[in-house]
């Protein structure tokens, strides 16, 4: 085993084990190396009436190989989501069809899931959001035709 492969282990351990923690917090079962009917999961939540299975991807897989997999959650009713380290090579945009995220490891050894241009969360604050539903592929965003925005001011003592 290389220094690579060892540290891949430890990462998609560390990673497992945030997300069986988070579940844990919120009151969710989250069971690691589920096996479904013809396939596994890292870690699969019985979410109520929206199961999860999280797939922990750190070595490299084509786009094939991931939706061939994801096919095979949608077709038993289980949101599929993946965490990868690196980009995957022919998958140019994002899809409603395949949630799929990358995970950085920071200095101070804190797992971030960047989210492209739009910035990088801490994972167990991504996950707590993608269980409760709070995250979701959206071709379009919609108002309200009314807004309300409070404003706050402060005084600040210039010295």
């Amino acid at each position: 085993m290389t220094m690579e492969d060892s540290r891949n282990i430890s990462k998609h351990v560390r990673i497992q084990m945030e997300i069986v923690s988070t579940c844990r917090e919120l009151g969710i079962e989250a069971i690691q190396e589920y096996r479904g009917h013809d396939w596994r999961a890292d870690v699969y939540v019985s979410n109520n009436d929206k199961p999860i299975a999280f797939e922990v991807q750190l070595s490299p897989q084509s786009l094939k190989k991931t939706l061939e997999r994801q096919s095979k959650y949608i077709r038993d009713g289980v949101i599929g989501c993946w965490f990868f380290e690196n980009p995957i090579s022919k998958l140019n945009e994002e899809r409603p069809d395949l949630p799929l995220f990358f995970v950085e490891d920071k200095e101070d050894s804190k797992l971030l899931v960047n989210l492209g241009d739009r910035r990088k969360i801490e994972l167990h604050v991504f996950l707590e959001n993608f269980i409760t539903n709070n995250i979701q592929f959206k071709s379009l965003a919609k108002t309200k035709t009314i807004q309300t925005v409070n404003l706050i001011f402060y005084e600040l003592e210039m010295s």
